[in-house]
């Protein structure tokens, strides 16, 4: 029988010693080597051990969900296993591990700075609204350690930082350095001043396919827009406001010659030739922004989140403006030429190409470059630029759709027919379909289609029935060197929030001269408006009265300008010189003009007549002819009983076409010329009926008179129309002139029937994306982007940031990224009439509250192993299934570790409360101060270096303990300022067999403690010693098990 006393001395901590000995793991080795017989057990006899009062802190995942789970992932929060040295500082980075790998870009940090909470200093993460001292708020997930023992959380939705310029609001880095007119100078780029972030950028692809060769210029980066002007990066505005951050900019090259061919043959490449370039912003466009008033460079507006709670003003969060980049008059007129559009007055309306522009999940355009092994943004939007569906379309092609998805929520404008015969361009709204995927797209259309050269006429079509805004003034969009009687304007667009998970497109013009319109420099208008409120719309009704006379004659009568003030005529009740009772003027030839206006059909109705005609001649006659463009007039057709003259063109003769008047080739469908009389039309065709309505497929009518010397009679009474009546709408709401219009909003009504779309928090933050094809095409943005990427894994990755690593095999988050899951997923759809997504038929989702358009999210955390279905309610993955079991995740405890739950509640998680404040701030207090995790009671003593054979069951495996050591049954313990001393003496031996058939020469025993799930008892410091005793097995335990080693009794093995 031997005694062995093996000790440590925790020499790992000094310097010049070696590191093997841990007080945990350790090896003691002997001058004579200990002879052990065969078939020998071991006992435990005695030990003395320190634990740090501090505990540990595990390396199992916590979960963290803010917001419903039907649109928000669970975020992990994987902290380092290791040994507390500081409570404080490990909850600190429980909270910076929240606000690195959350997908939700309302709640997380740009700042972090050493603060005082209950009455300790330690790390806050945080945002600066309004000034360096004033209005700090904390921003994101921040954890607490406080003197009391206890660990306080917060969730806090971050404001855009609204006193720093070119920060909260900015182009993406692409600014110069700027001095401003109040003598305040800024560099170039992001202002980074108390931001630790600096990742908001423009990144661009070029096409590679040979069918365009599309490049984006590198001479070009950032323009203010003017109006009637070239882009010019070298004339910054210098205009001191806050929101005059100048614009990115970019132009393209490209062998698709739109400025040197006529839409009429241009035709867009086929979507699988890899013909498109692509632009997109590295950080997303931000969801809260508040309601501060900044002061920084001048000061401007409000934030965007300012509203009064009513639908006049509702509430929003952030947005990017987007607008094209001015083309020469040339090219406009070159492209969009009278062939095209068929009208001389529309020739060369507008600059602006064919394109795509959208917003799209910045991730999922990460994950190209992720896959591929790229690290940066940039390179990983050439990858994607690869795949997207209007570069790699299947099926020919045709369809820009069935590859990866180019956006989620955007705008296709595309040249089309405008319904009267001529050409125009179109802008509209389209959704990723819910039944599709992100690397299986297919669109739906939505919102009203956008008439881009109707808008320059003074009309807008989005709004049904149509609207006409201006009456009197026409436009020229988006072209410089303009020379006409149009006025020059530049088409804005812009993207933004109208709730955690749902973005309108707005539209709005800025007019030269016209100071109501959208200032570019100092984004005003700012405000958010409702949808158009035409849905009940007032007709017109201001008939007018036009002679055709002296005065009347060779006249163009506008019928949506009457009086050339703006005055609408519902209707024109036209005459001849005598008016209702009198008769025509002898000796007359006069020629009248009628225009019913952009989009609309001319009617008319006659209603009475009378002309001198008689057997063989029409000696007074009126005559029809219609146009489309008001410059080619072709005779009117399509009424069976007009008359013909012998001569086809006007002005005609007073000749029948046939002999005589009654003659089958003088009158019919093809005639143009009013007959003598009603009777004398109801003798070719005795249906007709008078009044007698005809509706055209024509804009413009045209009457030609012509009398001679000798009897006068009756005239005309005829009555001009649209084909639909004129309507009022709401100006405030329709007019691009005066405020921003809502093209289209996911967040429609759906418990009024209406589709809702959500893009999910777990898209990760949405950017802006563009894709072009034209040469010299280009545009240009700013707005709120953020200046940070909210899910950091690639970039703490390439860091090497602590706990960066454990986050590569979590397969529930960032393979969801990396692997092809998210390109799997799609928007989701709510309708109480309708299709619902399975998942959200029996929730709502939050929307902007209060008065600065707060998100309303609060979280729950899964801190617990789960011990009951009804506890089973905290982690769901995309599809809404329960991501653990009951009785998972096995071993968590850190909800009972930092006092969140109490050590006999089965509670596995907590949800935060309202904190009670202003800034939307949700709270969990500590309620029991921090514990020793549990796997500081049991301390497991194992030999490793001998052939014993013991089962841990916890873990399922087979490992080398002799004897548990429980802390809390331990004999003696004293504690002092670190940490408790134990002196533990087993009350029994406990022999344990060695399972030795033959003599052991021992000359080292290798002593390792473990926890119950036989990790390193790494809360053991200081020095720790054990007490062995080895014996031979006695005769007297023969045949007791272990049974595999023979036994000695006397001279005989058995």
């Amino acid at each position: 029988m031997s005694l062995v006393f093996t000790k440590n001395e925790d020499q790992s901590q000094v310097s010049g010693r070696p590191s093997g000995l841990l007080p945990y793991r350790w090896s003691n080795y002997f001058t004579q080597p200990l002879k052990i017989p065969p078939n020998s057990q071991v006992a435990y006899i005695s030990s003395s051990f320190n634990l740090n009062q501090n505990g540990n802190i595990q390396d199992d995942p916590i979960y963290m969900t803010i917001g419903i789970p039907s649109l928000n992932m669970p975020t992990p929060i994987i902290p380092p296993e290791r040994f507390v040295d500081s409570w404080k500082d490990e909850a600190n980075l429980l909270a910076e591990l929240a606000n690195q790998y959350g997908t939700d870009s309302d709640y997380n940090d740009i700042n972090q700075d050493q603060q005082l909470y209950e009455g300790v200093i330690q790390n806050t993460f945080r945002v600066l609204p309004t000034s360096d001292l004033a209005d700090e708020r904390r921003a994101g997930v921040n954890i607490f350690y406080t003197s009391e023992d206890k660990v306080d959380i917060y969730l806090t939705p971050r404001p855009f930082q609204a006193y720093v310029f070119n920060q909260g609001f900015n182009c993406l880095s692409r600014n110069s350095l700027i001095t401003y007119d109040n003598g305040e100078s800024y560099t170039a780029g992001l202002n980074t001043r108390n931001s630790d972030y600096d990742e908001a950028e423009f990144d661009k692809a070029n096409s590679t396919g040979t069918e365009t060769n599309a490049t984006w210029s590198n001479s070009v980066k950032f323009v203010q827009p003017e109006i009637d002007t070239a882009p010019n990066s070298d004339a910054p505005s210098t205009l001191s406001n806050f929101y005059n951050t100048q614009y990115t900019f970019d132009v393209l090259s490209s062998d698709y010659d739109w400025g040197s061919t006529s839409a009429q043959t241009l035709v867009l490449p086929d979507f699988d030739e890899l013909a498109f370039a692509a632009t997109a912003s590295s950080t997303g466009i931000k969801k809260f922004i508040g309601d501060v008033v900044p002061a920084a460079n001048g000061g401007g507006h409000a934030g965007i989140g300012l509203n009064d709670g009513t639908a006049a003003q509702p509430e929003s969060g952030g947005y990017a403006v987007y607008g094209f980049g001015n083309v020469s008059q040339t090219s406009a007129d070159t492209h969009f030429d009278l062939t095209y559009v068929g009208d001389a007055a529309d020739v060369g309306f507008c600059g602006i190409a064919e394109q795509f522009v959208g917003v799209q999940s910045i991730p999922f355009i990460q994950s190209f470059g992720e896959t591929a092994g790229y690290t940066t943004f940039d390179a990983a939007l050439e990858e994607f630029n690869e795949y997207v569906d209007v570069n790699a379309a299947p099926n020919g092609g045709v369809l820009a759709q069935g590859g990866f998805a180019r956006y989620l929520l955007g705008l296709r404008i595309y040249e089309d027919g405008d319904g009267a015969g001529g050409g125009t361009l179109i802008a509209q709204a389209e959704i990723l379909d819910p039944n599709s995927k992100l690397n299986e797209s297919k669109y739906i259309t939505v919102g009203g289609e956008l008439d881009i050269k109707a808008l320059s006429n003074g009309i807008n079509t989005a709004v049904t029935p149509n609207f006409t805004f201006d009456a009197v003034d026409k436009y020229v969009l988006n072209t410089y060197n303009y020379g006409g009687s149009r006025i020059p304007a530049m088409l804005q667009f812009r993207y933004r929030w109208t709730s955690p998970y749902t973005m309108a497109i707005d539209y709005m013009m800025s007019i030269q001269n016209d100071e109501t319109s959208y200032n570019m420099a100092t984004d005003v208008p700012f405000a958010a408006n409702p949808y158009p409120a035409a849905g009940a719309p007032t007709p017109v009704t201001n008939p007018v009265e036009v002679r055709l006379n002296d005065t009347t004659d060779d006249s163009v009568n506008i019928l949506q300008d009457i009086d050339g003030v703006g005055t609408i005529a519902s209707e024109i009740n036209f005459f001849d010189a005598g008016g209702a009772g009198g008769d025509y003027e002898p000796n007359k030839a006069y020629t009248i003009d009628f225009d019913v206006g952009t989009g609309y059909q001319a009617k008319f109705i006659i209603n009475d007549f009378g002309f001198e005609h008689a057997s063989f001649q029409m000696y007074d006659y009126l005559g029809i002819q219609v146009s489309n463009d008001g410059v080619t007039y072709q005779n009117f057709s399509g009424i069976p009983w007009m008359n013909k003259s012998a001569t086809s063109t006007a002005p005609w003769s007073t000749s029948y076409a046939g002999t005589t008047q009654t003659s089958s080739g003088s009158y019919g469908t093809d005639g143009y010329i009013i007959p003598a009389d009603i009777a004398q039309a109801q003798s070719y065709d005795s249906t007709a009926q008078f009044p007698y309505t005809f509706q055209t497929s024509f804009r413009f009518l045209r009457f030609i008179f012509f009398s001679d010397g000798s009897q006068q009679e009756e005239g005309w009474d005829i009555t001009i129309q649209p084909n639909t009546p004129y309507q009022t709408a709401s100006v405030g709401n329709a007019d691009p002139r005066v405020g921003w219009v809502k093209l289209y909003d996911m967040l429609d009504d759906f418990e009024a029937g209406q589709n809702s779309y959500y893009i999910p928090s777990y898209f990760g933050d949405i950017g802006l994306v563009s894709y072009h094809v034209a040469d010299n095409s280009s545009h240009f943005t700013k707005g709120y982007y953020d200046v940070r990427r909210s899910y950091r894994y690639e970039e703490r990755l390439q860091d090497g940031a602590i706990s960066s690593k454990a986050y590569t095999s979590l397969d529930r988050y960032n393979k969801f990224f990396t692997s092809g899951d998210l390109a799997c997923e799609s928007i989701l759809q709510k309708n109480n009439s309708g299709f619902t997504t399975p998942k959200l038929e029996f929730v709502v989702p939050e929307k902007f509250i209060g008065l600065d358009s707060e998100p309303d999210k609060t979280a729950t955390l899964l801190v617990n192993t789960i011990k009951s279905d009804l506890e089973n309610t905290f982690t769901y993955d995309v599809n809404l299934k329960t991501i653990f079991k009951v009785r998972e995740p096995i071993g968590l405890e850190m909800g009972y570790i930092l006092g969140w739950v109490k050590g006999n509640s089965t509670d596995a998680g907590i949800e935060l409360v309202d904190a009670g404040g202003a800034n939307g701030e949700y709270k969990f207090l500590g309620i029991n101060t921090i514990q020793l995790s549990d796997s500081a009671f049991s301390n497991h003593v194992q030999i490793t270096n001998l052939p014993i054979q013991s089962q841990n069951g916890v873990v399922s495996s087979q490992n080398k303990l002799i004897y548990v050591v429980n802390s809390l049954g331990v004999n003696s313990v004293q504690t002092d300022n670190s940490y408790r001393i134990f002196n533990d003496t087993a009350p029994v031996l406990l022999w344990v067999d060695l399972n030795n058939f033959q003599e052991l020469n021992v000359n080292k025993l290798d002593i390792l403690i473990t926890d119950d799930s036989n990790r390193p008892q790494k809360l053991l410091v200081g020095t720790t010693d054990v007490v062995l005793m080895f014996r031979q097995k006695p005769e007297a335990a023969a045949g007791y098990l272990p049974n595999n080693i023979p036994v000695r009794m006397g001279n005989n093995l058995y």
